[in-house]
């Protein structure tokens, strides 16, 4: 490729180059909109009636104008995508206009525009500089000049805002810099527009003092400084974009952007759980699959398609072996954007978004290079080992609120779904283990669901939507598992995997209430019971009983209760204690007046144990 600013010719391949670029353009509109390249043919061929021209500037220069700068757009990491041409006039004072180009085929040369895909200007900053406020000017030499006095700043070429650059920006707090005159006050307002539901604040920058049609170069050129620009930053007045829409404005025809439509949202956080050996890997890679072939999960159509990373520090020597199954069995050997790792940043500590963001920016350039799909979608199996979680910890409400709020804003700053592999607890009607902080805060809980005998056998599996945002949850589709033979390892020992099939049609869970969900305390004392009978229980019969029954001594349920339930945190230890006691009796009482458990005095202890659906056990 030749390096000079102007001049450059593509070779006489016009037919070829055409070709490449309509399908190049029917890949790049297909991962905006949704669907497959080949939906969008006609429209790419429309777009691209000459594609691809080459690069020329003859025009500019035979009128005097000469290149002066050149101002490099990049991928995440530095790639680079295309470039702005900067001219002035050799003699007009202030006259100066912009050309885009992109390299061309096997980079021999330049072709004109910068094409369908738009990036922000100095991308790898923004992703090194995750919490930082980012100033958005309206050109690449205020950006520049921003960036030399050691601030955050970005702009995108032309003003052509695209999803790319708005995801970029997402859950950031944005200062716009509006140059005056009246394209920059337009130009500031689309700005504002683009970011809206996105941005975590946005602040429109009017410097005082500034020359008409000037821009914060000419500002600063002027004599003022980083230090009164920081200050007059400090008492511009927060535009917050969450703060009021107002109905009349509101589009009702724009719902919630969807990556699976109707379960998984674009962006946001949530929780894929399951006790122990219900197939919850499975499934998430199931859902995987299908995020990166746009092929529908179960009868969920994929709006969004895309890149997935994997980060499994429990457990991670099996993704391979259970993807490379799920790609043979459902998608045809097909190449995957799929990046894992057995490893992953623990959750609670502060730097844990950072690194998280890192990694998911690496595995984003990869796939936009290798396959031109973005990173959608990010899991993270187990969020309890991840976490590494200290004594007590997982019980926590302060600390599982931090593990969420870190995955919450990874799904931030990087535009994509997160969810965190989690366990249920003993009792899975109190759902996932640990703290209830972690359902309240997910957009969306799922679990996979199942019975399992001592063997270790699990039968009746399904996926149930415990929870999701803008839906009705309860909702249960079953499953099954294939077998899927996977040939012979390097000792030659048989290896064989399983990938799940989704049964036809939905069942809705038992209508019928489970009083033992109505308080926290009835949860808490369940999970106790279930603890106690799976570590104490003995087989008792009770008098009038034809039959014994599974019981605990009510002294290793108590003991359970106060592991588990959360003392007052407020309170003197001493206080505390009284309090989870008098929390026991009240709950214990309330079971027994409910017809949920039943107790009997022996010499030995007090033994109890829960009652059947119909009261009789």
């Amino acid at each position: 490729m030749t390096n000079q600013l102007s001049g450059g010719h593509l070779d006489d391949d016009t037919p070829n180059r055409r070709n490449q670029s309509i399908k190049k353009t029917a890949l790049y509109l297909a991962q905006i909109n949704g669907g497959e390249p080949s939906d969008f043919a006609a429209e790419a061929e429309r777009l691209e009636p000459y594609s691809p021209r080459p690069y020329r500037d003859d025009d500019l220069t035979a009128a005097g104008f000469k290149p002066v700068k050149t101002y490099k757009y990049t991928d995440a990491v530095g790639n680079p995508m295309y470039e702005v041409v900067r001219y002035q006039h050799r003699t007009v004072d202030g006259a100066k206009t912009f050309r885009q180009r992109r390299p061309g085929l096997n980079n021999v040369s330049w072709i004109a525009n910068a094409g369908l895909v738009k990036v922000p200007y100095r991308w790898p900053d923004l992703i090194a500089k995750p919490d930082e406020q980012v100033f958005f000017t309206e050109g690449e030499k205020d950006a520049d000049r921003l960036s030399d006095l050691g601030l955050l700043a970005t702009t995108i070429a032309g003003q052509k805002w695209s999803e790319i650059v708005a995801d970029a920006l997402s859950g950031r707090d944005v200062l716009i810099l509006e140059d005056n005159d009246q394209k920059g006050r337009e130009n500031a307002q689309k700005s504002v527009k683009a970011l809206e539901g996105r941005a975590r604040s946005i602040r429109v920058i009017k410097l005082p003092k500034l020359k008409i049609k000037g821009d914060v170069s000419d500002w600063l050129d002027d004599g003022h400084t980083k230090e009164e620009l920081l200050k007059i930053v400090d008492e511009a007045r927060t535009r917050d974009p969450s703060q009021l829409h107002w109905y009349a404005d509101a589009d009702p025809n724009i719902g919630v952007g969807w990556t699976i439509q109707d379960l998984i949202p674009k962006t946001g956080s949530g929780l894929f759980a399951g006790q122990a050996g219900m197939l919850k890997t499975f499934a998430a890679l199931d859902m995987a699959g299908s995020v990166m072939t746009g092929e529908p999960f179960i009868q969920f159509a994929i709006r969004r398609k895309g890149g997935v990373l994997y980060l499994a520090p429990e457990g991670g020597n099996t993704i391979p072996l259970r993807m490379r199954a799920l790609v043979e069995k459902k998608h045809g050997d097909a190449k995957m954007p799929f990046a894992w790792a057995t490893f992953s940043p623990r959750l609670v500590e502060p730097d844990a978004v950072a690194g998280l963001v890192k990694l998911a920016a690496e595995a984003e350039a990869k796939m936009m290079a290798d396959f031109g799909l973005p990173l959608v979608m990010i899991f993270i199996d187990t969020i309890a080992v991840a976490a590494g979680y200290g004594s007590g910890e997982e019980n926590d409400a302060s600390t599982s609120q931090q593990v969420m709020s870190t995955l919450a804003s990874l799904a931030k700053q990087t535009s994509t779904f997160v969810f965190g592999i989690d366990h249920f607890g003993k009792v899975v009607d109190t759902g996932t283990r640990g703290s209830s902080a972690k359902e309240a805060a997910a957009d969306v809980v799922l679990a996979m669901l199942g019975k399992k005998d001592v063997t270790g056998a699990v039968t009746d599996t399904r996926l149930a939507i415990r929870k999701r945002r803008d839906g009705s949850s309860g909702e249960e589709i079953r499953c099954r598992t294939v077998n899927v033979d996977m040939g012979v390892d390097q000792y030659g020992s048989n290896m064989s995997s399983i990938v799940i099939e989704w049964l036809p049609g939905a069942t809705q869970s038992s209508g019928k209430h489970d009083h033992w969900r109505d308080s926290r305390g009835l949860r808490t004392l369940r999970e106790a019971l279930s603890t106690a009978l799976h570590d104490h229980g003995v087989e008792f019969l009770p008098k009038g009983y034809v039959a014994p029954v599974r019981a605990a001594p009510l002294k290793q349920v108590r003991g359970a209760f106060k592991l588990v339930y959360p003392p007052p945190a407020d309170e003197e230890p001493e206080k505390r204690r009284k309090a989870v006691g008098i929390a026991f009796r009240r709950t214990v009482a309330a079971a027994h007046a409910g017809n949920l458990i039943a107790a009997e005095e022996t010499t030995e202890d007090v033994f109890i144990w829960e009652k059947s659906d119909d009261g009789t056990m």
